[in-house]
């Protein structure tokens, strides 16, 4: 993930970037006061000596902006999209012992990593009801515990007391997980939210379909959640037969997560811990929020973006996309929706290139209309 604070000596993989504060610099244009006057941008989100908006509000601009033509130029910490994660967890009879120890130790030092602060979590469990398992994906979609931002969560205590019993119903649980998500974006709007699929087992019990049976209900489950931005992501324990690790792929896949982690024996806890950060990161994605201000509204039409390799070199101008469905393997951004846009999302090869870079630096210029240069 892209940074431009300088690093220290530890590890440079971008997963541990993601602790570290992004900038953006913006370039924000002064509107012209009720006095005729144009304000000084000492800040974005408030006005300067002139009492005017620092973000331009007008709709008649070229399009065409850069720094030299703005008004002023200030320096904003980046506002990355608030994530939630909502863990779904096998606790079926075959995680007796110590894969239930592993899972328990695992998730709480990942609840307890300081790359986790400010994340939003819960889960449930699955099977409720042990032997004589529930099958209603609701009671699947009910938190163990309230959601909570860490560091404040009660989820470390409800991980602590699970046991292991039963067998494997997995539509239904990961349908409630689905519907978890989907109601946390719908009460929070300005959050993302990932669900964190793990098990080792393949589906079976009382809650058809069952085996092979359940891989393509449970791709589609996967795949509605992602059309709802909803990245499902699976992890595989060690001792999970052919046919459940044939399953978690098609999960992966379907929920846009590609493939499953997998965790092996012998180095449980941090393939585990591991992975969960490198879900973290990678649900995080290369999505920013649209940049507000009390001063003013920002045009949508006068957003330019700019990256600068942390290897050296001058800015490029990441071209805009009218929608990410343009993007193929071409680089670029595009807007969630464009006729009133709240984040700034990055194509996918844009994204690559901008996650293996932790020293590169992103810049977003807002641009003065033609009648304010």
């Amino acid at each position: 993930m892209l940074e431009v604070l300088s690093r220290g000596s530890g590890d440079p993989t971008w997963l541990r970037s993601l602790s570290y504060a992004l900038l953006f610099g913006l370039a924000a244009c002064s509107a012209s006061g009720d006095d005729g006057s144009y304000g000084n941008a000492g800040n974005a989100g408030s006005s300067g000596s002139g009492g005017g908006s620092l973000i331009d509000s007008g709709l008649t601009g070229d399009g065409e902006i850069d720094p030299d033509s703005s008004c002023a130029t200030t320096t904003l910490q980046a506002e990355r999209i608030p994530l939630d994660m909502y863990f779904m967890v096998d606790t079926s009879g075959s995680m007796e012992g110590p894969k239930l120890a592993l899972l328990k130790s695992g998730l709480t030092s990942f609840l307890q990593a300081p790359d986790s602060a400010a994340l939003g979590i819960t889960g449930q469990r699955f099977p409720i009801g042990g032997l004589n398992e529930t099958c209603e994906p609701v009671a699947y979609a009910t938190p163990a515990v309230p959601w909570a931002i860490l560091p404040d969560s009660q989820l470390s205590g409800w991980i602590s007391g699970l046991t292991a019993e039963g067998y494997t119903p997995s539509v239904p649980a990961l349908r409630g997980a689905v519907d978890a998500c989907k109601a946390r974006m719908a009460a929070e709007p300005g959050r993302k939210c990932a669900v964190v699929f793990v098990s080792d087992g393949e589906p079976e019990g009382n809650c058809p379909p069952a085996s092979i049976s359940a891989k393509q209900p449970l791709g589609e489950i996967a795949a509605d959640a992602l059309a709802q931005d909803i990245p499902v992501f699976a992890v595989s324990f060690y001792g999970i037969s052919s046919v459940g690790q044939t399953i978690l792929i098609a999960i992966a896949q379907e929920g846009g997560t590609q493939v499953p982690f997998a965790i092996k024996e012998g180095s449980v806890q941090q393939d585990f811990v591991d992975a969960l950060a490198e879900a973290r990161g990678t649900a995080l994605g290369c999505e920013y929020q649209m940049p507000t201000t009390d001063a003013g509204v920002v045009n949508p039409n006068l957003v330019k973006v700019g990256y600068t390799p942390g290897s050296g070199g001058e800015s490029q101008t990441v071209p805009r996309k009218n929608s990410l469905g343009e993007c193929g393997s071409q680089t670029g951004w595009a807007y969630d929706v464009n006729d009133n846009p709240t984040k700034l999302v990055m194509c996918p090869s844009t994204c690559d290139t901008m996650r293996a870079d932790a020293k590169g630096k992103v810049e977003i210029l807002l641009g003065c209309t033609s009648s304010q240069r």
